[in-house]
């Protein structure tokens, strides 16, 4: 479907909104009527969801997550012919929920919403990264050390299977993408990495 340049500007800004839908929140003052930023580690996202109120909605959480960043790609694929434009959704999608306009630009750690982006611009990396995360939770029981190594992984893993996987137009803007939303991770995780290295880190069960 052919697109004009100005209506691209609109699938973006969608992008960036939807993502930044804090369903973390949401979820939360629906279910138990409190506001997660004020329990736990304050964050919107599945993790401190699934320690403050429960297993059902952290999975919720963390299926609406994924979701809104596969949406946001999927939409701009679906309905526009622009190669480069759902990778960018993509990117916004992850920008909102980390950044999000209505709650002052403070969001979650956007790993959830990267998982879904990428299902759907790379699904064999994608899978192959989770593997790892899942492996390197029950291992460690740390949902930080498998975050940042999920997000480590990704473009790693597309840059090998991308080959393979991945239409060569677009294969070097999705692996640009995962080594920015590698760098995304690991920002939104310094405090994460301090409590590393301090050994004062939650493990999950705690």
């Amino acid at each position: 479907m052919m697109v004009i340049p100005a209506m691209q500007y609109v699938f973006l800004l969608i992008s960036y909104l939807f993502g930044a839908i804090p369903f973390g929140l949401l979820i939360t003052r629906w279910r138990k009527g409190i506001d997660i930023r004020e329990h736990g580690s304050g964050n919107i996202g599945f993790t401190n969801v699934l320690r403050v109120v429960g297993f059902k909605s952290g999975i919720v959480v963390l299926i609406l997550d994924i979701g809104k960043g596969a949406i946001s790609v999927w939409l701009a694929r679906r309905f526009t012919n622009a190669e480069i434009l759902p990778v960018l959704c993509g990117m916004l999608a992850i920008i909102g929920h980390d950044w999000p306009v209505y709650l002052k630009f403070r969001g979650g750690k956007g790993v959830a919403t990267t998982i879904g982006v990428f299902l759907v611009l790379a699904p064999w990396a994608t899978l192959v990264a989770l593997v790892i995360w899942v492996a390197s939770v029950a291992t460690t029981r740390y949902v930080s050390v498998g975050s940042i190594l999920f997000a480590l992984n990704l473009p790693i893993a597309t840059f090998v299977l991308g080959l393979f996987c991945i239409r060569p137009v677009t294969y070097h803007a999705v692996l640009i993408a995962g080594c920015v939303a590698f760098v995304i991770t690991v920002f939104k995780h310094r405090s994460n990495i301090q409590r590393l290295m301090q050994g004062t880190e939650n493990r999950l069960g705690r």
